[in-house]
Parts: structure tokens; sequence; C-alpha cells
């Protein structure tokens, strides 16, 4: 299992962009995305990360980069996202 949700900002697509969580340990990103994969010691940083993934028009690769709130897709103006908003979002 992995990171879902925290707070609004939930794993999911919307129209054609993915927004996802991704993770470092001590600033890096592990190997190996699974959790169970990677061990952490006593003083180990881990940082989530909120990323979204788009494909720019006219291009055929898709970029991933963080998110930022500026994008107020996920309630940062103070609305609250409703279940029935992601299952509209999925659609």
């Amino acid at each position: 299992t992995g990171v879902k949700d925290v707070g609004n900002y939930k794993e999911c697509d919307i129209d054609e962009d993915s927004f996802y969580w991704m993770y470092n340990i001590n600033g890096k990103q592990p190997k190996s995305g699974k959790a169970s994969d990677n061990t952490v010691a006593a003083g180990d940083t881990i940082e989530y990360i909120f990323y979204y993934s788009y494909l720019p028009e006219g291009k055929d690769d898709a970029v991933s980069k963080p998110y930022t709130s500026d994008l107020e897709l996920f309630g940062e103006n103070g609305e609250t996202i409703s279940d029935s908003d992601d299952e509209a979002a999925e659609d």
C-alpha cells in the first residue's frame, strides 16, 4: 500500500493529468518506490511530495513535477473536496 491522500490532496486523475505521491529518504528517491523494499534507520528523514504528471501539447512524453498549491485544484482556497467531486474528476 502507498499514500492515497493527505488532507485534500488525493491520488487521482483529473482530465488527462495524474496526481500522485512520491517520497524521498534522506533527500533521495529510493531505487524502488515500494515502501517495503526500503529500509530506514533511526534519524532518517522521509519526505512525501505530491506530484502531477501531464502531457504537454504536441509532445509524446509526459512531464512530472511537484504540485504547487497555486494551481488550486485540491481546495487550497478553503473549499472541501468531497467524494462526489473525486468521482466527477475521474469521469
